[in-house]
């Protein structure tokens, strides 16, 4: 492994947690709105004391707020704070809920002991998080902040194997190199200790830059552009991991704020997950949209695969199943699926010279029309569909977020 140079580890800005203005909007051109153009944050609520609440903290950011009635559409792109007194119900809406454009990223807002209905009705309406206020005062002035620079965050996917040796770190490392191809901007980060190490699978295990030790002790905001200037890059990726010395020992803390500042710094972020549902694990699913979950076609891999969908579903809801072939029995990726009771992202076949190119060091052999690389196309391009897609919610309610459950890579 490498030796980091003492101003690569320098370089590290340990910033107090909540001290988020750091920065002044505009300092990093990549952040800036558009000339011309002010990013709209939309709010829709009756509440008093909750617009009260987000007044102050849009004041704090330097951010306006649009107060959002039912003939209103939020501009696409921008965020949306939606209070609990217009969430829809069983019954239909609370209040007349307004037309919401898909593009849009929405926050539900929740003052004091809000019920457990709140969490299944974001979900309902595709809300990315639910933010209870005062707890939650240092996070939603952090995306109030972004949103007033007119950054979109990136996509987080998440990607796990159902047991040891599933070929999760492939998959994720192949989704990263599939996405460089494709120009768009993504970020690795490796978060199991126990595993190898993507640099070995990506064949970047010489290059030079920061690595998980160098960020073990921060937190708060990171300064603007560390990661994507710091971290070593490879196939067009840059990737955090651990040195292969020595014990990990970064907090919950340093892994908010490295992914965090990876959604800001990047389009896509793609997290290798541990198998271990730990502090770390959670803080990381709270960050991440959705889940890969690559298991064997094997039976014993699949009961496996049942323990950790309990523990990870309660902490991202939307996993869906990446089956690998071939099964030794015949075990179809259907019933893998219906064992586990998940929607079938993908059946995947054996990449030829996958395994040897591994074990060379080299990254893998991504072709466009292997199975591997028609897999990880089909995935981004609903990556970018989902985060892009235009339309609206409906008037008289708000429609559920949908999307296509069962997808297999073509035999």
């Amino acid at each position: 492994m490498p030796n980091r140079s003492p101003s690569e580890r320098d370089a590290v800005r340990r910033s107090e947690p909540g001290q988020f203005a750091a920065h002044p909007l505009g300092a990093d051109g990549a952040r800036t709105a558009p000339a011309g153009r002010r990013p709209t944050i939309a709010v829709v609520s009756d509440d008093a004391e909750l617009l009260r609440r987000l007044d102050v903290l849009a004041a704090a950011a330097g951010a306006v707020l649009v107060r959002s009635s039912a003939s209103d559409r939020a501009p696409a792109g921008d965020l949306v704070l939606l209070g609990t007194d217009r969430l829809p119900t069983a019954d239909g809406p609370t209040g007349r809920s307004p037309i919401i454009a898909r593009r849009a990223r929405v926050v539900v807002v929740a003052t004091g002991d809000p019920p457990p209905s709140t969490w299944q009705q974001a979900l309902a309406v595709g809300a990315e998080h639910v933010a209870v206020l005062p707890e939650a005062e240092a996070w939603l002035l952090d995306r109030l902040l972004d949103a007033a620079s007119g950054r979109r965050r990136a996509r987080v996917i998440g990607v796990i194997g159902g047991r040891g040796g599933a070929g999760a770190s492939t998959l994720a490392v192949a989704l990263a190199v599939t996405a460089a191809r494709d120009r768009m901007r993504p970020m690795l980060i490796d978060l199991d200790s126990l595993g190898g190490g993507v640099d070995l699978v990506l064949g970047g295990e010489l290059e030079s830059g920061l690595r998980w030790e160098d960020l073990a002790a921060v937190r708060g905001r990171l300064q603007p552009g560390l990661l994507d200037a710091g971290l070593p890059r490879a196939c067009g990726v840059g990737f955090l991991t651990f040195d292969r010395v020595g014990e990990f020992r970064a907090g919950v803390e340093a892994v908010e704020a490295v992914l965090d500042a990876a959604g800001r710094e990047s389009s896509l972020v793609v997290i290798d997950l541990p198998r271990q549902v730990d502090d770390l694990t959670r803080a990381a699913l709270r960050h991440t949209g959705e889940v890969l979950l690559v298991v064997p076609a094997e039976v014993r891999a699949g009961a496996a695969a049942g323990r950790l969908v309990a523990a990870i579903e309660p902490l991202c809801p939307q996993v869906r199943l990446v089956v690998r072939g071939p099964a030794p029995t015949g075990l179809t990726p259907q019933a893998v699926a219906d064992a586990l009771a998940l929607p079938l992202a993908a059946d995947l076949r054996a990449e030829p010279g996958l395994a040897g190119a591994l074990d060379q060091g080299l990254a893998p052999p991504v072709r466009p029309r292997g199975p591997l690389g028609l897999l990880c196309r089909r995935l981004l391009s609903e990556t970018v569909e989902d985060s892009g897609r235009d339309g609206a919610f409906e008037d008289a309610g708000i429609r559920p977020h949908r999307r296509s459950d069962e997808r297999r890579v073509a035999r």
